[in-house]
């Protein structure tokens, strides 16, 4: 799709439901920016938020984090235990709250199809989404200039932590235009993709 019209350019099955893995958290990326109003909170790590299967930060219970460097952790590193712990302190230590506001995002933006269950996207049968639905979230978040800041890097330094985070999206490492966004795997859901790119305007 084009980003500034919305227009539809190619598509093929653009409405079947299926598994997003980590595509899921850029829905989890732009509901934390656009809840939280210091970037630069220090948040304590629950301890279930820890120790989560897949892609990780290695976070530690009450290890203690700055935000930004949690969500630069979701995006480019793809950290599962980054994606619960921001859904935990954003939803006021209720990362069920936390989900609801993700549904509700999805359904003002026309994202019908779409149901999470979860900030991660870890495979559950009732966490789904569509090409077409994916499509509009991600236009939705390209909006928000610190969500394209962070997805359109290929590295970070984080203050909190003491190693540097890799973009693992080859869309931004090896493709001169490519400005994001997120990639995912899961052994149900295949290798998924929401990618942007920008040339000329």
């Amino acid at each position: 799709i084009d980003k500034e019209s919305g227009r539809v350019i190619a598509s093929r099955n653009p409405n079947k439901k299926m598994p997003m893995a980590s595509t899921t958290k850029i829905m989890t990326a732009i509901v934390a920016l656009e809840k939280s109003k210091d970037f630069h909170n220090i948040i304590s790590v629950p301890e279930y938020c820890a120790y989560i299967e897949g892609s990780s930060l290695y976070l530690k219970p009450n290890q203690k984090v700055e935000l930004i460097d949690l969500l630069y952790g979701l995006m480019l590193r793809s950290g599962n235990d980054a994606a619960l712990t921001i859904a935990d302190y954003i939803g006021g230590k209720n990362s069920d709250a936390f989900i609801e506001q993700m549904n509700q995002l999805a359904f003002e933006l026309g994202a019908l199809n779409t149901n999470f269950v979860n900030p991660h996207g870890l495979h559950h049968t009732n966490h789904f989404t569509t090409a077409y639905d994916l499509a509009i979230i991600t236009k939705y978040a390209l909006n928000n200039e610190t969500f394209k800041k962070i997805v359109s890097s290929k590295t970070w330094a984080p203050n909190s932590l003491n190693y540097t985070l890799y973009n693992k999206n080859k869309v931004v490492l090896n493709y001169e235009y490519g400005t994001g966004v997120k990639i995912g795997y899961t052994t149900k859901s295949g290798r998924c993709i929401s990618a942007s790119a920008e040339k000329d305007g």
